[in-house]
């Protein structure tokens, strides 16, 4: 058992201790029972897709009790998770990616442009503050289904 140690970092379980444990344990299993199927390490992509499903089952299932959040939903859901789980990218969620796909952009309402003042000083969200501006500037946002899901995932890359 000590071997295992010299391998994986001691902080590893740490969070099966935790509030959200069912979910970190899920995404264990979950990247466990990948490998087993494979005769190679999993690649990051892989890895990162089945963390990704296992996230929205919880949240669709409502275990990581994300609110229920309509108009200004990416950011305050990212500010959600980040308090819930801890360190939390944000992928596609940039300057870069508003003006890279700025043709399918939304013009803001008077409840987003109130909700992106708001976040704008969300401590959580201090590293989306260039994007929180460029919103507001723009008028406009950018709705998740419009940035293809391969953008996003090369940048884990």
């Amino acid at each position: 058992m000590t071997a295992l140690f010299d391998t994986l970092p001691r902080t590893l379980f740490n969070p099966l201790a935790a509030q959200h444990a069912p979910l970190y344990a899920e995404v264990l299993l979950t990247l466990y029972a990948e490998t087993q199927r494979h005769n190679q390490p999993l690649s990051r992509d892989l890895a990162a897709g089945l963390v990704a499903e296992v996230l929205d089952r919880f949240a669709a299932e409502d275990l990581v009790g994300l609110p229920e959040l309509e108009e200004d939903g990416g950011l305050r859901i990212l500010a959600h998770l980040r308090a819930k789980l801890g360190e939390v990218g944000a992928l596609g969620m940039d300057v870069a990616t508003f003006e890279l796909y700025d043709a399918a952009a939304q013009p803001l309402t008077a409840v987003d442009r109130a909700a992106l003042t708001e976040l704008r000083a969300h401590p959580a969200l201090a590293d989306c503050a260039a994007l929180v501006e460029r919103l507001l500037a723009a008028g406009a946002k950018l709705e998740r289904e419009a940035v293809p899901a391969a953008t996003v995932v090369r940048r884990l890359r």
